[in-house]
């Protein structure tokens, strides 16, 4: 599958649970299987930040979506995760392992019994010629929205260069929130 980037400079419109938004240089397509048809489909996964110091990873389209939020102080430990994969993906070629390994999960609570955030797993098989890294994001606004994307080594490599975008993109956004302060 193509590494799908587009860039985004545009504001995403504010909405009342996630205030003003900015989105982070990217648009990226994994893989998410559809039990019912039985067949892959390409689905977008977009990071994005808002002015209150949080990221967004939200995956799927119209049909099928799921965002979730996390704190900046997750940020660097969300990208270790991610390269991680990176590693695991090499050793599993070089050593023609096949395997399905957790690597991390950064959940957050929100409300008595909801939940939201990412959960990350490593994925082998045919000896090592399929690799893959496992998205699951768990919805903030819906706990029973999910959406599980396959990502290949190439776009995990572009998830983590638009990951390291966030803090500068969190940056952009609060300069223009007090620009827009003198239009009063």
């Amino acid at each position: 599958m193509k590494k799908h980037i587009l860039l985004i400079c545009s504001v995403i419109l504010c909405t009342a649970c996630l205030g003003a938004t900015r989105s982070v240089q990217t648009k990226i397509e994994g893989k998410y299987y559809n039990e019912i048809a039985k067949k892959w489909y390409p689905k977008p996964l977009e990071v994005y930040v808002d002015d209150s110091g949080s990221f967004y990873i939200s995956a799927g389209d119209r049909a099928v979506t799921a965002a979730a939020v996390m704190k900046l102080d997750k940020l660097d430990a969300v990208i270790a995760a991610f390269q991680k994969g990176q590693e695991w993906a090499k050793k599993a070629k070089e050593g023609e392992v096949e395997i399905s390994k957790d690597i991390d999960a950064f959940m957050t609570k929100i409300g008595s019994n909801k939940e939201t955030g990412i959960k990350i797993t490593f994925f082998s098989a045919n000896k090592g010629k399929q690799t893959d890294v496992i998205l699951l994001v768990k919805d903030f606004g819906n706990m029973f929205k999910k959406v599980e994307l396959y990502l290949e080594p190439s776009q995990v490599e572009a998830l983590i260069g638009a990951l390291k975008l966030v803090p500068d993109t969190c940056k952009e956004l609060k300069e223009q929130a007090k620009k827009a302060e003198d239009f009063k």
